[in-house]
């Protein structure tokens, strides 16, 4: 009994020493898959180890991207030392710590340690995943666009290809059955500095809003083109570097008037944007979304003494509206932006050379506002509060039915309330709108009044409309069954910002395509009718439309033409 009990004992003590012995090795840190960074790993204890920030090739800027795996210690607590954190990281900065590579906590025990930046974590699993931000690789993200590659509203394509051979990608979000001139066009760009992957998970938010939201979607698709290229340095990305691709440069200091003397990635996106514009299309709104180590959302806007003051003032009201969809935004915190701040910057190039307008967003590294730490969960949830500030910016006229729901087709008789949110406007008492039918040639003004100091402006009462024949400057709009109900709200400040709302007009069916005059029936009375109107003076068809036998927006001499065709012919029957 005494042997098997010493055995025992003696085995015992075999395994604890050999738990001791197997002691986390320099070897076990791993940082050679997509995005990682980590080099010169120093044992300088048990479990105790130093590690510095791989610098991006040809630049002495830090900045602070790493991102590694300790494999095949579990159960084991790692000691760790950054030697060379950037100036803006400290013990507060706590980095982030995975079991799986996707799902991210904080890392409790973090100090200052002269130079140096000392956390300690627990490794959970075979292998731990360590970082110092929620790490969003160019496979995630093509991934993440090949599982949108379903919807018939989205399109992909390559806009060039970087150094080391990767695809630069843009994808186009529209409803393509509605004619891209009367849409607004947005642009939005991302990830120039690779580590800065706080608003890839925005974007991320954004698209599924925009695709799909039950309520704004289909008015986004409509309404607007938005095209996005979620990761312009690519090669930054995939190679974990901080701040500069992978020859040493600043993107967003490399954008210049000669598109070819840029790097390929830079000249890639502004390629894609001089031949949308140079096309006869328009870019009335663009974005180049950042990060930056401030505990606060902020961002950069045109400076008032770079541009004119209407131009100025027009970008005020799209951070009122972006402060007022995101808590986390305030407009008091979006600094100005010109040449003064550096050169070849994308927003200041754009608006020197297209007249654009332009934004570069900074979402926080680490902290928020009100102390607390970022989260992917967190910045995803902007996306859509983003999406509805942009819109509203670009259309701050919206069409109600009397019941508050937003429409976008009307049937003739329906009152319309038609509202403008124009914080540049705020100050005023009323503005004026145009509500326009082309196939009616009735036009109206309708006058909206001040309803807060946000720049809500609404009419007095609902917008009557009819199906006669109208008279302009009556106060209603006399409307025709498939023809559109066009209303326009022209910026005072900046006419070249015009927001018109096109309504399609619905048929009530009470009138009958062809029945000229009016008794229900389609018949040779009917061509006399026209003959009698077109020349000899006789009444015109109430409403004018079911005179238009052929659909072409015209009642002529085609018209009985067509009619005379169908009642002896066998043509096809009239009415659009």
């Amino acid at each position: 009994m005494k042997i098997v009990i010493t055995k025992l004992v003696f085995l015992i003590a075999l395994l604890l020493n050999s738990q001791a012995l197997a002691q986390i090795a320099p070897e076990d840190f791993v940082a050679d898959f997509e995005s990682g960074n980590a080099a010169n790993v120093q044992q300088v204890g048990a479990d105790s180890f130093t590690f510095e920030i791989r610098l991006d090739s040809g630049a002495l800027e830090i900045y602070g991207w790493y991102y590694f795996a300790i494999v095949g210690n579990s159960g084991r607590t790692a000691t760790l030392f950054l030697t060379n954190p950037d100036g803006w990281q400290n013990e507060t900065c706590k980095p982030l710590f995975s079991n799986n590579n996707q799902h991210w906590e904080r890392v409790a025990d973090v100090w200052r340690e002269g130079s140096m930046i000392g956390f300690r974590q627990y490794l959970g699993a075979d292998t731990v995943w360590l970082a110092q931000g929620f790490p969003f690789t160019v496979t995630q993200m093509y991934a993440y666009l090949d599982t949108m590659g379903s919807s018939p509203h989205l399109q992909r394509e390559t806009l060039g290809y970087s150094i080391h051979g990767r695809p630069i990608d843009m994808v186009t979000i529209t409803e393509d059955d509605w004619p891209d001139e009367r849409k607004k066009t947005v642009w939005l760009i991302s990830r120039q500095h690779p580590m800065e992957s706080s608003p890839t998970f925005l974007l991320k938010g954004l698209l599924d809003w925009v695709l799909e939201d039950p309520e704004f979607s289909p008015f986004w698709q409509k309404d607007v083109v938005l095209k996005v290229v979620p990761i312009v340095n690519v090669d930054g990305v995939a190679e974990g570097y901080s701040r500069h691709n992978v020859s040493g440069i600043n993107l967003n200091r490399d954008w210049q008037e000669d598109i070819q003397a840029e790097q390929p990635e830079v000249r890639a996106v502004h390629q894609a944007i001089y031949d949308h514009l140079t096309s006869g299309h328009s870019i009335d709104f663009f974005m180049d979304l950042h990060a930056a180590p401030d505990n606060y959302d902020f961002g950069y806007r045109m400076s008032s003494v770079y541009t004119d003051s209407n131009y100025f003032q027009n970008q005020e009201t799209f951070l009122y509206l972006l402060e007022t969809h995101d808590p986390w935004q305030s407009r008091t915190r979006w600094r100005e932006l010109d040449t003064s701040y550096a050169l070849g910057v994308s927003c200041v190039t754009l608006y020197d050379m297209y007249d654009l307008d332009t934004y570069s967003s900074e979402n926080p590294w680490t902290r928020r506002e009100d102390n607390s730490f970022i989260t992917a969960e967190g910045f995803y949830q902007q996306g859509p509060a983003w999406g509805r500030a942009i819109y509203d910016y670009l259309y701050p006229l919206t069409i109600y039915d009397t019941l508050d729901a937003r429409i976008d087709s009307i049937l003739p008789g329906e009152p319309f309330v038609p509202e403008v949110r124009d914080f540049d406007q705020r100050n005023k008492d009323s503005l004026v709108i145009t509500a326009y039918c082309r196939e009616s040639s009735d036009s109206e003004l309708v006058i909206l009044y001040r309803e807060d100091d946000g720049g809500l402006f609404s009419p007095s009462h609902p917008v009557p409309t009819d199906e006669s024949l109208g008279s302009p400057g009556d106060g209603t709009v006399s409307l025709v069954p498939w023809g559109e109900l066009v209303v326009s709200y022209v910026d005072p400040d900046m006419p070249s910002r015009t927001c018109r709302r096109i309504l399609e007009v619905d048929s009530t069916g009470s009138y009958i395509g062809g029945d000229a005059n009016g008794d229900g029936l389609i018949d040779v009375a009917d061509v006399t009718y026209l003959i009698n109107y077109l020349f000899i003076s006789g009444s015109a068809p109430d409403p004018l439309w079911v005179g238009d036998c052929n659909c072409d927006q015209v009642v002529d001499v085609a018209d009985v033409m067509y009619l005379i065709n169908y009642l002896f012919l066998g043509g096809s029957p009239p009415g659009c």
